[in-house]
């Protein structure tokens, strides 16, 4: 989808921003370009939509030059978020998420479909923020829109230049999560800049890390983890690495499948001997769409009580695009020993437990440990 080769930018009086940066983006990928300040990321990223020039080398989209390509049709069709997220103070959000489409001239019987289509997209009630000003968002409903008027003519590329950096840490990982599971709808492929190397191991499929303009490694997370290219390398991820393994396993990887649940129908003795059988203390219960409506626990359902009206709320239910490092502290600190996996409308997906997050982490971690020693690496474990 997108290929640069050898490609330099030279600013006048000789300096070098990029050299020789070479590296493929595959279609529907995530792609994090990572490294410190001034080290030609967002140069890179200025170069793919030609708002920046390329003075060496090529950039090539769906096998095509992008030089030849008329400069307002490249970027009317690459999708752009930035980190203040730029929305016209004086624009609805409603007309903010219009503004490319109606630059491509859509009818607006069709764009208005868009708007709302985006807005039930990033989570936000058409009828609630559609017509809201900028100023009366917060700043994660901001940089929704933002990535909601990036995606407005649907382009196939989104470009993101560190697009949750001003956001809070709490509400920082709630819009990576969101991201991610917008991203499995949408399937675009995206070249995301960042300074924050837990976020470039969250969110990408692979990373390129940038020194001094230049591109030092380029693989998948875990690839560069196990086995870094250089010094630079080693030292840029940082020590901690087991902590760091934990953020690139989702809990869809990890959570139990099984039929570890119970509907409102079932009998006593029944969710009991199931509770039993799973060796848990209490027991979700879903409506029959498959709804997550809380947990009854096993001592409610042996004293004989009607046990319908004994369900509870979990203190926490995971997304099964959550990482194990973002999921420890809630589940350790639940009383059930366990945590409820679920999609964004709330159906059950499965299980994360203790005891089997204990057996897969020892398995993982024994098994990734080898890899490190076979390649040499000298990394630290915590």
């Amino acid at each position: 989808m997108i290929l640069l080769d050898d490609v330099d930018k030279v600013y006048p009086g000789g300096v070098k921003a990029v050299t020789g940066v070479s590296l493929s983006i595959r279609k529907g990928e995530i792609y994090v370009l990572i490294g410190p300040s001034g080290c030609g990321k967002s140069t890179i990223l200025n170069m793919i939509n030609r708002l920046i020039s390329a003075t060496g080398g090529r950039i090539l989209i769906d096998g095509v030059d992008s030089r030849q390509i008329e400069p307002t049709l490249l970027r009317r069709s690459i999708g752009y978020a930035i980190q203040e997220t730029a929305l016209f103070p004086h624009m609805t959000v409603r007309e903010n998420i219009a503004v490319v489409p109606r630059l491509c001239k859509w009818e607006e019987r069709r764009i208005a479909a868009r708007v709302e289509e985006l807005l039930h997209l990033i989570g936000l009630d058409p009828g609630q923020y559609a017509d809201k000003y900028p100023a009366q968002l917060s700043g994660g409903e901001k940089q929704r829109v933002g990535v909601a008027r990036a995606l407005g003519a649907d382009p196939p590329i989104l470009l993101m230049d560190e697009p949750f950096g001003a956001i809070d840490p709490i509400t920082r990982v709630r819009l990576q999560d969101q991201f991610l599971e917008i991203q499995e709808k949408i399937n675009k492929t995206i070249v995301f800049v960042t300074h924050d190397i837990d976020e470039a191991l969250k969110m990408g499929d692979h990373i390129g890390i940038l020194n001094q303009g230049r591109l030092v490694q380029s693989g998948t997370p875990k690839d560069i983890l196990s086995h870094p290219a250089d010094a630079f390398v080693e030292v840029f991820m940082g020590t901690g690495w087991k902590m760091k393994w934990l953020k690139l396993i989702r809990v869809e990887e990890v959570m139990d499948h099984t039929d570890c649940f119970c509907t409102l129908d079932a009998d006593g003795p029944e969710v009991a001997r199931r509770m039993r059988r799973q060796a848990l203390s209490s027991l979700p219960v879903v409506d029959g769409a498959h709804r997550l409506l809380g947990y009854v626990p096993l001592k409610e359902v042996q004293a004989g009580r009607d046990w319908q009206r004994r369900i509870l709320p979990y203190a926490q239910v995971l997304g099964k695009k959550w990482t194990l490092f973002d999921s420890f502290l809630p589940l350790f600190a639940d009383a059930n020993n366990y945590l409820p996996v679920a999609e964004d409308k709330g159906t059950l997906l499965g299980l994360l437990t203790e005891a089997h997050l204990r057996e897969y982490l020892g398995d993982t971690f024994m098994e990734s440990e080898e890899g490190l020693q076979d390649a040499g690496a000298d990394h630290p474990i915590q």
